[in-house]
């Protein structure tokens, strides 16, 4: 009669046991489907040639900008050699006349120790002003040379026309203007 705890006979647990694996084998479980499905994304197969080329122009642009990167830390290192070489000359051209002419003023200045109290103060002025552009557009060669050249003009008049007027004692400013000159076109150079 009944042999389990299930209320079944042993030919009704039988029947049960046979239709479930019929069922088994007709209609596979979804877990089963699952682990089909992720191993099928994990071997995909070959790539489309669109992905070839993608993968090829990306690799293409890693190269290039390995390249690009090594070139900036080359001429990064070349601006700092040429610095270093510019800085043990004296520095640019430029600057080095510029601060030649403010030396030189500076010098007729203490030469004439005679000249009325203030009568230099306008010189001294400019030549600063002259130093300072012209580091600015040594630095900088998009500074433009407006700052350089109005401070030369203001050194240039005070020379041809406010010390005679102020004045009238002779000094010779021709080694100052000349540098001043020099300055200029030093300028002009670096901004082409």
């Amino acid at each position: 009669m009944n042999d389990s705890d299930s209320g079944l006979t042993a030919e009704q647990e039988e029947f049960l046991r046979q239709q479930a694996a019929a069922h088994a084998a007709t209609a596979p479980s979804p877990a089963g489907e699952a682990a089909g499905v992720a191993a099928q994304m994990g071997e995909r197969g070959p790539l489309l040639p669109a992905e070839e080329q993608m993968d090829a122009m990306m690799a293409a642009l890693k190269a290039q900008s390995e390249q690009i990167a090594a070139l900036t830390a080359q001429i990064g290192t070349m601006q700092k050699q040429q610095a270093e070489a510019l800085a043990a000359s004296g520095g640019p051209m430029v600057t080095r006349y510029a601060e030649g002419a403010r030396d030189k003023i500076a010098a007729h200045v203490t030469a004439n120790p005679d000249a009325p109290a203030g009568h230099f103060d306008e010189l001294t002025g400019a030549a600063g002003q002259l130093v300072d552009a012209a580091a600015a557009i040594a630095k900088d060669a998009a500074a433009g040379t407006g700052p350089v050249e109005k401070a030369a003009a203001a050194i240039t008049r005070f020379v041809s026309r406010t010390h005679v007027r102020q004045w009238g004692k002779h000094i010779d400013w021709s080694a100052a203007l000349d540098d001043v000159e020099t300055v200029v076109e030093e300028a002009l150079k670096l901004a082409a």
